[in-house]
């Protein structure tokens, strides 16, 4: 299959479909409709188009695929969105969890999706798209390292990071989710994105 940038910028469920491959079964990814309805609201634009949404809560019980999910969206907005250079991060309450769970996930698709790995560099932590030269990088919320993400003022708006995923977030986090959101009013292509074992609690903690 060619690539269809356009079809799949216009649709991020398309790309699920067509790009990736479950690593347990071998297959194309079978969605549930919430997580359709949600991963197409996440990515929907604006009449200049910017992505909606800074900031965007996935919560849902446990085994109930959050964390699939949040590595299909770190994926599609990272390969498909973010052009040359995009960057995305993984981040959680400590660099093991970061790497365990979202980032492994992701590492695993990529493995198991032909037209992702033959492009791929995948490391401890870190995965390079040679292509393009994006990055998705796992992180802890000792996060002093995210300091040095590309802003604005060092490599230009095209290379700011794109996209942040919090595997949890409570108090071990809070400090770091503080300072993406923060982030997110100077990196002009910034994304939260938050997965929790509850809705309401993650939207108490956020308040």
């Amino acid at each position: 299959m060619k690539p269809n940038i356009t079809k799949w910028k216009a649709d991020p469920v398309a790309f699920i479909h067509d790009v990736l491959v479950n690593p347990e079964t071998g297959k194309a990814f079978e969605l549930f409709p919430i997580q359709e309805r949600f991963l197409r609201e996440l990515f929907s634009l604006t009449p200049d188009g910017r992505l909606k949404y800074p900031e965007a809560i996935y919560g849902c019980p446990k085994k109930s695929g959050k964390t699939t999910t949040a590595a299909m969206a770190m994926l599609y907005a990272v390969v498909v969105l973010g052009g040359r250079f995009a960057e995305g991060i993984v981040l959680a309450n400590d660099e093991a969890q970061a790497t365990d769970r979202i980032f492994t996930a992701i590492a695993r698709i990529v493995e198991a999706s032909p037209m992702l790995r033959d492009s791929a560099k995948i490391t401890a932590g870190r995965i390079e798209f040679r292509s393009t030269g994006s990055t998705i990088a796992a992180i802890s919320s000792d996060f002093a390292s995210a300091a040095g993400s590309n802003r604005p003022g060092n490599w230009g708006a095209r290379h700011c990071s794109l996209m942040h995923a919090l595997a949890e977030l409570h108090s071990g986090t809070r400090r770091a989710y503080n300072f993406i959101r923060n982030g997110y009013k100077i990196w002009s292509m910034s994304r939260i994105f938050m997965t929790d074992n509850a809705f309401v609690r993650t939207s108490a903690r956020i308040q």
